[in-house]
């Protein structure tokens, strides 16, 4: 009975002693003869959970959950790396929607620049939605306030940017090219509202003087250099060395479309040749003192060409200043680089000049039943 006794407390006590470190702990326990103490297991415990990070040593529990180590894998890794790529997707276009208002509210003058442009932006909207969709050009009343007040915020707003330029970047030559002058010819085209043009006999300024006169030359002169910068200063031009191949084209302004072809006639016929049109006739109308009196008395019979022209010029200059503010938007990455796939960027621009130029002409041939586009021909072309 005493060894019975002796015997039967071993029995029980060795093999959990036996088991346990070889399940949970090392599987060479075996090897050692399974006489591993308290102090030699927690050290192997603390070891195991040292190697995972990520479970608490006090507890024992958590052990069971460690798997071997040649496939320790972080159950939550799948949900983090997929949040991480939705985190990378997201957060360039934050900072970048960031930037773009940090740039704009960094001063109180480009506080102002912004505030001005953004006016100049909704503005030009809503005259634009009312002489595209809503009516016609011919048939929106053009008045002298009206005409004040959108050429002075289609001028103040290229006048505030002017100062953000960096004119010793020649990589920004193209985009300097079109930023500066834009309040110049704003200016024109408000003005030329004001005389002859867009008033007829109550003209507030006359289209012959001699200093609008040399204003007009000035501005027709403006789009042709304009034209020539885009062609030289934009695209991308195979270099002389041959030292290194890669290193044989370089970009000359970042915005830009590749070729110098395609930049010249997004330009031209966004907006350029609409300003060298209006701007060429009017310097054609002025030079002559008796064609200027035949052109006002045309005006005075035709009150719808007045809307025309008015509405037109101010047209104008609204996209003048709109292609500029897509410059500063893909400059600051807020809109793709124009680039061969994409065809938005091309084509929108030019299908919108189409439209516009659709419903000026419109306009013109079926006022008054033709009589007033026969009149203004007769006009111009009257030997």
């Amino acid at each position: 009975m005493v060894a019975v006794a002796a015997v039967l407390p071993v029995l029980l006590i060795v093999p959990s002693a036996a088991i346990l470190p070889a399940l949970f702990v090392v599987p060479s326990a075996f090897n050692r003869g399974m006489d591993v103490g308290s102090h030699e297991s927690r050290r192997f415990k603390r070891k195991l959970v040292k190697s995972s990070y990520r479970y608490d040593v006090n507890n024992d529990g958590d052990l069971l959950l460690v798997p071997p180590k040649g496939v320790l894998v972080a159950p939550s890794a799948p949900l983090l790396s997929s949040q991480g790529n939705h985190q990378r997707t997201r957060t360039p276009t934050y900072r970048k929607i960031r930037n773009f208002f940090k740039a704009g509210t960094l001063d109180i003058p480009r506080i102002s620049h912004s505030i001005v442009g953004l006016s100049s932006i909704l503005v030009g909207l809503h005259h634009m939605f009312k002489v595209l969709l809503l009516s016609s050009f011919a048939d929106v009343e053009c008045t002298v306030r009206t005409i004040l007040c959108t050429g002075c915020i289609h001028t103040f707003v290229g006048l505030l940017g002017v100062r953000r330029l960096h004119f010793k970047n020649k990589k920004e030559a193209a985009r300097n090219a079109m930023f500066w002058p834009a309040p110049i010819q704003s200016l024109w085209l408000a003005s030329v509202s004001l005389t002859e043009w867009g008033q007829g006999s109550g003209a507030l300024i006359s289209m012959g003087g001699s200093l609008f006169t040399a204003f007009t030359a000035f501005n027709v002169l403006l789009t042709v250099w304009q034209f020539s910068v885009i062609l030289r200063k934009t695209g991308v031009r195979e270099s002389n060395s041959s030292s290194n191949t890669s290193s044989n084209s370089t970009k000359q302004d970042s915005i830009w479309f590749k070729k110098s072809a395609h930049n010249a006639i997004l330009v031209e016929f966004s907006y350029l040749l609409w300003m060298q049109i209006q701007m060429g006739t009017a310097l054609y109308i002025a030079t002559s003192a008796p064609l200027l009196h035949n052109f006002s008395s045309f005006m005075d019979a035709f009150p719808k060409m007045q809307y025309l022209l008015s509405n037109l010029a101010l047209n104008t200059a609204f996209f003048n200043n709109l292609a500029v503010f897509l410059a500063t938007l893909i400059r600051y990455k807020l809109v793709s680089k124009p680039e061969n796939h994409n065809v938005a960027v091309f084509s929108l621009p030019l299908l919108s000049s189409i439209f516009i130029v659709w419903k000026v002409l419109s306009c013109f041939f079926l006022s008054y039943d033709g009589a007033m586009s026969s009149s203004f021909f007769s006009l111009i072309f009257k030997k």
